[in-house]
């Protein structure tokens, strides 16, 4: 009986608990703290490396992260908050007097993009000034590298804000 209960209570755990434990540890293996820099000031997020990321900026060919509007809120004026809620498709005319702001001219990036649900997107983006990410006891600090803007939530628990294209890891 010992032997049967044994199998019986390894089954179990084997079945299901071993996923949990495996998916929360994995997981947990792939947020990591990112500071962006922009403009003297500096944000700090939790990112989560999206291995299906391999979003790049068509004319620089620098790797894309993808970050919530909302947690950067302290780097734009309520003129620029609103032209990156609304989104490109809608007020193509507000980005070109944005274009026009010597802050914003050499910055400011339209990334093209698909997704699940979404053929052919265009997503508004910019140039931060650095990009700080803490991995596995290393830190890369990233000049090369754009911001897009996501106008909705990443995560609907809060654990991470931005998406991380592993390519910065191998810098």
């Amino acid at each position: 009986w010992i032997l049967l209960v044994s199998s019986i209570i390894l089954f179990l755990f084997i079945k299901y608990l071993w996923p949990l434990l495996q998916n929360k540890l994995l997981k947990d293996t792939l947020l990591v703290p990112i500071t962006i820099t922009f403009d003297g000031t500096a944000l700090e997020l939790t990112a989560l490396i999206d291995t299906g990321n391999d979003l790049f900026e068509p004319i620089s060919n620098y790797p894309v992260i993808i970050v919530e509007l909302v947690a950067m809120d302290i780097f734009f004026s309520k003129e620029v908050k609103a032209l990156f809620e609304k989104g490109l498709e809608e007020n193509l005319e507000d980005v070109e007097e944005l274009v026009k702001d010597p802050k914003w001219a050499s910055r400011l990036r339209i990334i093209p993009f698909e997704s699940i649900g979404k053929s052919k997107g265009l997503m508004i983006g910019f140039k931060p000034d650095l990009v700080r990410i803490n991995y596995e006891n290393k830190t890369f600090d990233v000049k090369n590298t754009i911001i897009g803007v996501y106008q909705r939530i990443l995560s609907s628990d809060g654990t991470y804000r931005a998406l991380l294209n592993p390519v910065l890891l191998k810098e």
